[in-house]
């Protein structure tokens, strides 16, 4: 079985965060499912850095993941908005991020099918994208990703050492030309 495709099913079945090198360029984007102030769903917006391109979604989690927001009361819906600072600490510790009681069955694929492969992406935290999980309940997205270079050049002059994750520029190389399917340092002799 090709090494993303072990990735995918272990989040699914396991619904776990998959272990990232802690140098690894992963990114997090957290949204609410419904803004009061403009009666509007909000939306994740995944982005990498140094031209990079979205490799992998690492967890993804429509309904009520956990952490729970900090001051969040799941009945004030006139307190939420894009810019929710309670969202914020979702981030601060990405191996804090689990399913909680209620999730779409659809929230990885959803995010891969957004988002592999280009330098950013949004997805909208709605259940019109992913269903209705649990009716009448206030719903969250979380989502994080590992991002890798787009292109062998920023492979080249270092550029392998900014990912974090190769042992070498042929690593690195590598990586890219097989789209992301030669595990990062497995595949070096």
């Amino acid at each position: 079985m090709p090494w993303s495709r072990l990735l995918r099913v272990s989040l699914i079945v396991a619904s776990l965060l998959y272990a990232v090198p802690a140098s690894a360029q992963q990114i997090c984007s957290a949204a609410w499912e419904w803004i009061e102030a403009n009666n509007d769903n909000g939306r994740i917006a995944l982005s990498c850095p140094n031209g990079g391109v979205i490799y992998w979604i690492d967890f993804a989690s429509y309904g009520t993941p956990n952490p729970v927001p900090l001051g969040y009361d799941p009945d004030d819906f006139t307190a939420t908005s894009q810019a929710n600072p309670t969202l914020a600490p979702v981030c601060a510790s990405l191996t804090a991020l689990s399913s909680g009681s209620c999730e779409s069955s659809t929230s990885v694929e959803v995010v891969e099918a957004a988002c592999l492969g280009q330098s950013s992406c949004e997805v909208e935290a709605s259940n019109d994208v992913f269903g209705d999980p649990c009716f009448g309940t206030f719903k969250r997205l979380y989502a994080t990703a590992t991002c890798g270079p787009a292109t062998a050049d920023q492979c080249k002059a270092g550029g392998w050492q900014t990912y974090g994750i190769f042992t070498n520029q042929g690593d690195c190389v590598s990586f890219v030309a097989t789209g992301g399917q030669n595990e990062p340092g497995k595949n070096v002799k």
